[in-house]
């Protein structure tokens, strides 16, 4: 099976940009909330999983 990749010979951020933009004004207001979302949770996965952040947690404390 042979692989092929879309090969540059110049960087262009500018462009690189647009095309971000592009996929992303190609999909719906849902779409791009899930995809949000699904970040935000890979996010706070790694950040877990590397001891940056605790999992939620229920303290309960007195009452003063």
């Amino acid at each position: 099976m042979s692989v092929m990749f879309l090969t540059r010979p110049k960087y262009d951020p500018d462009q690189e940009r647009e095309l971000h933009l592009d996929f992303l004004r190609s999909l719906t207001t849902q779409q791009r909330f899930e995809m949000m979302e699904g970040c935000g949770r890979a996010i706070l996965r790694a950040l877990i999983k590397s001891g940056h952040i605790k999992p939620c947690e229920t303290v309960k404390r007195p009452l003063k």
